[in-house]
């Protein structure tokens, strides 16, 4: 018995005690006075469905246009230049709705040429310069993937005044080589948060945002790259049949355009020639190459070497390396060197590069600056002591890939085994000479990750 009273008394002093805490009269009445953002209040005790509109500032981030109070811009112009605030140095492309001919044609400026009334017209700021307008300008293109594209307010001519367009990808603005998915996306921006799509092998498509979705494999859509770029990467993407030809993009596969780029594309079974006997290709076979005068088929020098060619004179030149578990084979390597000594041309920097086939080139720099002092020994390419602005290693690897050497210490370490000459230099004359050496190391490609490059060897003529 004693139980249940207790019971009995716990239920009612429950009941009471959440009937007074929700009771209509228990209710916080609104306030727009208590100092604190809340109740849908714009901002602090002001604006929302419960209190009065918020009085004009310089610093309540809208548009203010009432008597007595109109700004130009969100919070600068007007009564807002009297503590500093104006539009036309604020980095933001102005609008004004309320008086569109003040509003900026691009950021911080205005076109020229407009009519009264136009927009811009009547805007306080400067005229846009060419590079920064926002808009496409003759001269604003760029080489991108082996054709010529359109840009916005940059270029890749160094000698011209607009920025290369990587540099525009992180300027909050809708310019460069950037894409419909969004600004700084697309195009050369990496950091587009898409942009991994475009680099899986897949035909990706986003039914829920059809814009996303590409036309073919890593092309299309409007974070990859259009379809019709991929035609001369040398690489089987897109809709092609074959690498850069057929599909709805490219070329068809037997075009006889094909058979003179100096590409080994379509079902060429070498550069611009073909040996198969389906006739897949309407390119001539590979031996009829070997009187034109040109490196082309798989010869391994003009017009000599390979399966169809006689051998060349010299066929002991190569570059061999190791890329991953992969061995590749140059067609050939060759060397050049750069300094001038009066009207005498001597090393001080020697380029050692690799074939058409898998193309490696690194240059090794006399370590204390002396011409011609190169003797065998170890030259590490990505040391500081002996960078400069062309010390370093670039592979381009048979998927058309680029890597360059790193500067963590990770680089790449190569070693002049010996150097012999053909002939004795009387100094500082022409050298004729054969380097030999190997190289080892790592190089690394933005957004594709380390290459390790191991065995490597090369056996090459010098000659200056």
């Amino acid at each position: 018995m004693k139980t249940s009273y207790q019971f009995l008394s716990l239920l009612f002093l429950v009941s009471m005690t959440l009937s007074s805490c929700y009771n209509e009269d228990n209710k916080i009445a609104l306030s727009c006075n208590d100092g604190i953002l809340n109740q849908d209040e714009e901002f602090v005790d002001c604006g929302g469905p419960n209190c009065d509109p918020c009085p004009p500032s310089c610093y309540n981030g809208v548009l203010d246009f009432v008597d007595g109070w109109q700004e130009v811009g969100i919070d600068c112009g007007g009564p807002c230049e009297e503590v500093g605030f104006f539009c036309c140095e604020n980095g933001i492309q102005d609008t004004n709705p309320f008086d569109p001919t003040l509003s900026e044609n691009w950021v911080d400026c205005k076109f020229d040429g407009l009519a009264p009334g136009e927009v811009g017209s009547n805007s306080e700021c400067p005229i846009c310069e060419t590079c920064y307008n926002g808009v496409h300008d003759d001269d604003e293109t760029m080489l991108y993937n082996g054709s010529i594209v359109n840009v916005v307010d940059c270029d890749d001519n160094p000698a011209t005044a607009c920025p290369p367009c990587t540099a525009l990808c992180n300027d909050g603005l809708l310019n460069g080589f950037e894409g419909s998915c969004g600004i700084d996306c697309g195009g050369v921006c990496l950091s587009c948060q898409f942009q991994t799509q475009c680099n899986n092998g897949l035909q990706d498509l986003y039914p829920e945002d059809p814009a996303r979705s590409e036309e073919g494999v890593d092309c299309g859509g409007c974070a990859c790259d259009p379809c019709a770029l991929l035609c001369s990467d040398g690489i089987l993407n897109g809709t092609e049949e074959a690498p850069d030809c057929g599909g709805d993009f490219c070329a068809a596969c037997n075009d006889p355009v094909l058979c003179g780029d100096g590409v080994q594309n379509g079902y060429e079974t070498g550069i611009d020639c073909y040996n198969g006997t389906d006739g897949a290709s309407g390119c001539p076979p590979c031996q009829d190459l070997c009187f034109d005068t040109m490196l082309n088929g798989v010869e391994t020098d003009t017009d000599c070497g390979g399966p169809d060619c006689a051998p060349c004179a010299d066929d002991q030149r190569y570059m061999r390396y190791e890329v991953d578990g992969v061995i590749y084979e140059s067609r050939f390597a060759s060397i050049t060197a750069t300094r001038a000594v009066g009207t005498v041309t001597v090393a001080d920097m020697i380029t050692v590069s690799g074939g058409l086939a898998h193309n490696i080139s690194f240059v090794i720099k006399d370590s204390n600056e002396t011409p011609n002092n190169f003797t065998s020994g170890t030259y590490l390419l990505n040391n500081t002591e002996l960078t400069v602005a062309v010390n370093n290693c670039t592979l381009l690897d048979n998927d058309g890939d680029s890597y360059q050497s790193e500067t963590d210490g990770q680089g790449i370490t190569a070693i002049i085994t010996s150097i012999s000459f053909l002939m004795p230099p009387p100094p500082p004359a022409v050298n004729n000479s054969v380097v030999e050496g190997t190289f080892t190391g790592r190089v690394y490609a933005v957004g594709l990750g380390y290459r390790q490059i191991t065995n490597g060897e090369f056996r090459a003529y010098f000659s200056n």
